[in-house]
């Protein structure tokens, strides 16, 4: 005889799974197929997500070494080494503007079907031009239909009510609501194409600017590859064509947004140079003038050979006093930048036109991209963001430093000029030794030389800055134009899988429901497991039976 007790499972261990199942069979197949089938109808009405990307290099080898080298002494340019304020420029609500600014894409077409509204680039049948002037119709979907060979047909629902109006072909219409013109195709010429366009239902959505940029905001993204400066960005869409043009759009932007920080400097610089150039012509015309009129009132002066050796001298000192000048100038000119608006992100003024120093060229550097990251974090955060804060303090920190700096500058210039006038005031001295007329001459030829160093060291600066700005070159590279990805959304297969597999839960709920609060008992041998006591038979019962 079998011991039943050695058996992992038997009969009797199963018959109320298949109860359970048998009771519930229906519930089991019906919920899981019937959700399938919902999900199915619901994901075949939703829009593919296509998605499309292009490869950005930051900081271009291509740039001429030499361009580098006039830069440091003319001016500040923005360096792209910070991938992170990179990143946060391309994905900047200015910019995005500014490149959709350049795109058609303030209006989304539609093709009407039975079951599903299908988004296209355009409609090949009519050349549309849809301006509103009702801000309540902006994202509404608003119906067209080709009447016949000369009018078309616009609807539209608006508080409730039903509007509609039927247009000819190729007028301007001004409504209330909005302005319109619709022109039809070359494909509208015989019976048979009218008949065919007739029965298609079209639809259009005029779309507000900031919410084309609030959207194409979000559908972006923008990684670093890993050890390099390169840029990948994805945006998804709902046009394959319409995201390329986009990420190629963008991608010019940003290079035109990167030549503008060395356009700037470079004009500023340029500016700042015609200034003064312009200044000292002004001085050497009136000291030329002074010394035509006094030569004809006086002997030329005939210095000898030690008062022409301290004349040259006491020129090189003045000119040399006078570039400090200058200098010192430009390091006022900095520190008004420097305590400027904590939100002004304005260019700094070109201070390395006389030697190069790279440490303030760096921090300077700095707290411009601080100022700038801070002004484009104001558009989507107010003030008192965490962030907003942390950049604050930065900003501070980076400017007292500068400060700091600047004024060991600024005394380490003032007591050099004050060693030059010494030296000057020494060889004045000297010099005073010679006749009245021959002094005054003297100090007006001093003067225009000294005029006259300066001028042509200016001139030599201004023609490096024309050269450097046309040699100026994108500092960022597209190196791969935007292709699209395919689909990458919604996941149709997995939302199906998910409705199927909540329809089998509700059922094996319900089943449990109904096994917990509604079961009976069936057969003596249930009868037996519940009440413990010995069963002789049962009496079956039949609904039929008389």
């Amino acid at each position: 005889m079998t011991d039943r007790s050695s058996n992992l499972i038997d009969a009797e261990d199963l018959r109320p799974i298949f109860k359970f199942v048998g009771k519930n069979w229906y519930l089991l197949l019906l919920l899981p197929v019937s959700a399938y089938v919902i999900a199915y109808t619901y994901t075949h009405r939703l829009a593919d997500i296509y998605a499309a990307k292009t490869e950005i290099l930051l900081k271009s080898s291509e740039t001429y070494d030499y361009q580098n080298q006039i830069y440091s002494n003319i001016g500040m340019y923005s360096l792209l080494a910070d991938v992170t304020n990179q990143k946060r420029i391309l994905a900047s609500y200015d910019l995005i503007s500014r490149s959709l600014e350049k795109v058609d894409f303030d209006i989304t077409y539609y093709l009407v079907g039975r079951l599903k509204t299908l988004q296209v680039d355009r409609i090949d049948a009519l050349d549309v031009d849809f301006k509103l002037s009702n801000p309540a119709l902006f994202n509404m979907p608003i119906n067209m239909k080709v009447v016949n060979v000369d009018e078309y047909q616009i609807s539209y629902e608006f508080l409730g009510q039903q509007i509609e109006a039927t247009y000819p072909f190729g007028e301007i219409i001004s409504a209330p609501d909005y302005s319109l013109v619709v022109n039809k195709s070359s494909s509208m010429v015989n019976d048979a194409t009218i008949e065919s366009i007739k029965r298609q239902d079209f639809q259009v959505k005029v779309h507000r600017h900031d919410y084309l940029v609030n959207k194409y905001k979000r559908t972006l993204e923008i990684e670093k590859v890993e050890y390099t400066s390169i840029l990948t960005l994805t945006l998804r869409d709902e046009l394959p064509t319409r995201a390329k043009r986009f990420l190629d759009t963008l991608s010019k932007v940003y290079i035109d947004y990167t030549l503008e920080s060395q356009i700037s400097v470079n004009e500023n610089t340029e500016r700042y140079i015609d200034k003064q150039l312009d200044e000292l012509a002004d001085i050497m015309d009136s000291l030329e003038g002074q010394m035509e009129g006094f030569k004809e009132r006086h002997k030329i002066l005939d210095l000898d050979k030690e008062q022409n050796e301290y004349f040259r001298s006491l020129v090189e000192f003045e000119s040399e006093k006078r570039k400090m000048e200058l200098r010192l100038e430009s390091i006022r000119a900095l520190e008004k930048f420097l305590y400027a608006e904590m939100n002004d992100a304005s260019l700094p003024p070109s201070f390395y036109i006389f030697e190069e120093d790279q440490l303030l060229q760096e921090q300077v550097n700095q707290l411009f991209n601080l100022k700038v990251e801070r002004t484009q974090n104001l558009i989507n955060v107010t003030e008192e963001n965490l962030k907003i804060t942390k950049l604050d303090s930065l900003i501070s920190t980076v400017r007292s430093s500068i400060g700091q700096y600047t004024r060991d500058t600024e005394r380490a210039i003032i007591s050099k000029i004050s060693d030059v006038q010494t030296q000057v005031l020494k060889l004045e001295k000297k010099l005073q030794d010679i006749p009245k007329s021959q002094r005054d001459i003297v100090g007006i030829d001093r003067k225009i030389k000294v005029n006259e160093s300066l001028y042509i060291f200016l001139l030599e600066k201004k023609a490096n800055t024309v050269i450097a700005r046309a040699a100026i070159i994108p500092q960022t590279t597209v190196i791969e134009a935007a292709r699209s990805i395919g689909v990458v959304g919604p996941d149709k297969q997995r939302t199906m899988y998910i409705a199927s597999g909540v329809g089998l839960f509700i059922a094996l709920l319900i089943g449990f429901i109904r096994l917990v609060f509604f079961e009976r008992i069936e057969n003596t041998r249930e009868l037996k497991k519940v009440a413990n006591l010995p069963v002789l038979g049962g009496i079956p019962s039949y609904s039929d039976a008389e």
